[in-house]
């Protein structure tokens, strides 16, 4: 900010401080109204020059030359940046041209207008006013007040209703966990048995050395739990006694075995002899078969094997091939050392123009001779 140079152009001033907040078309058209042709060609030739990336001032011509130098001037400022720009100032005030609204377009201020209101009343749709967010804080106060005294009501009834041991109670060797006598029938119940027995309903206060009769003990869930396990060990443990020890390896803590995929044996693959020295055992020679086409109709069997001399080469058998359908050339069948294919299969081995190739069925063929 601080290198940036101050230039005095009172065209070039207007159209810096305007173009952020008019359209181009009215900086053009209050331009264009205000300033002279030879204050705009010089605004913006010397704006070119003081700003080396806007590129060649183009000199415009023809009628419109003003709006289109004017345009000229907007466009540099735009896609300049504002710290690399000379900051124009205004020596004469009253050069400046007023903006008036026969300069703005109406539709337009219209338009952004109604875009502001509808923001406006969507803010205000969204936001929460005082009184709802009070009522909300009183609301929430009163549930957590409410919820708190009804917490302290369950502890203080959970306290009333814990059993209290008697010191026999406590001494007995095979005393169990209390239970709590929650209905009002239980407690009838209770009394009636006590007076059939001949105590009265008064005999554990009064008389503390005579015989004491248990309080009715109502199961929880717990004890109804556990009655399966304890009465189910006996018949388990000798089942138990027949299960392996790789069983119970694969037996988890819950009862359920751990499945496992078989391991496959691997498969034994052939290998080869390399041992050079000479021995009795003789490799035998499996036969391969080629096929041989696209030869003359007068071509024969014996013209195959001659060929086949010819190139310093033999051959097990060479069979003519019958045609499913009338052709124009013979196709042979050439059985030939399995050791030999790849001189046969080489194209400097046949004449040009001919067809060759392995015969399909040669696996076939081969295993066939094997099994014999």
């Amino acid at each position: 900010m601080a290198n940036r140079e101050v230039k005095i152009n009172e065209f070039l001033c207007f159209v810096q401080n305007k173009i952020d907040i008019l359209d181009d078309l009215s900086v053009v058209q209050i331009c264009e109204s205000n300033f002279k042709e030879i204050v705009i060609e010089n605004g913006k030739s010397e704006l070119y020059g003081l700003i080396p990336e806007s590129g060649r001032c183009i000199l415009r011509k023809g009628e419109d030359k003003k709006k289109k130098d004017i345009k000229d001037v907007i466009k540099v400022l735009k896609e300049t940046p504002t710290a690399t720009q000379p900051i124009f100032v205004a020596q004469d005030l009253n050069l400046l041209p007023p903006v008036t609204f026969d300069y703005i377009d109406v539709t337009r201020l219209l338009k952004d207008i109604v875009i502001l209101k509808t923001e406006l009343q969507s803010l205000r749709n969204d936001t929460v006013s005082k009184s709802e967010l009070k009522d909300f804080e009183t609301k929430i106060s009163a549930d957590l007040q409410n919820m708190s005294s009804s917490v302290q009501q369950l502890d203080k009834q959970q306290c009333v209703l814990s059993p209290i041991p008697t010191p026999s109670q406590k001494n007995s060797p095979k005393r169990l966990r209390k239970g709590i006598i929650s209905d009002s029938s239980d407690k009838e119940k209770l009394t009636q048995s006590q007076r059939s027995d001949g105590y009265p309903s008064h005999s554990r206060h009064s008389q503390p050395s005579q015989q004491h009769t248990e309080p009715v003990r109502v199961p929880s869930y717990r004890d109804i739990a556990l009655l399966p396990s304890t009465s189910a060990m006996p018949t388990r443990a000798p089942l138990q006694a027949n299960i392996t020890r790789q069983d119970r390896n694969n037996m988890h803590e819950d009862s359920f075995t751990l499945v496992e995929r078989k391991k496959r044996n691997k498969r034994n693959n052939n290998m080869n002899g390399t041992a050079q020295q000479p021995s009795k055992l003789q490799v035998a020679q499996l036969p391969a078969i080629i096929y041989v086409s696209r030869l003359m109709k007068t071509t024969t069997v014996d013209d195959i094997k001659e060929h086949i001399r010819e190139m310093k080469e033999d051959c097990i058998q060479v069979e003519l091939l019958k045609q499913n359908y009338e052709t124009s050339f013979n196709s042979f069948k050439v059985i030939v050392d399995q050791l030999k294919l790849s001189t046969f299969l080489c194209s400097d081995f046949w004449p040009t123009g001919v067809k060759y190739r392995r015969f399909r069925d040669s696996a076939a063929y081969a295993k066939k001779q094997l099994t014999n």
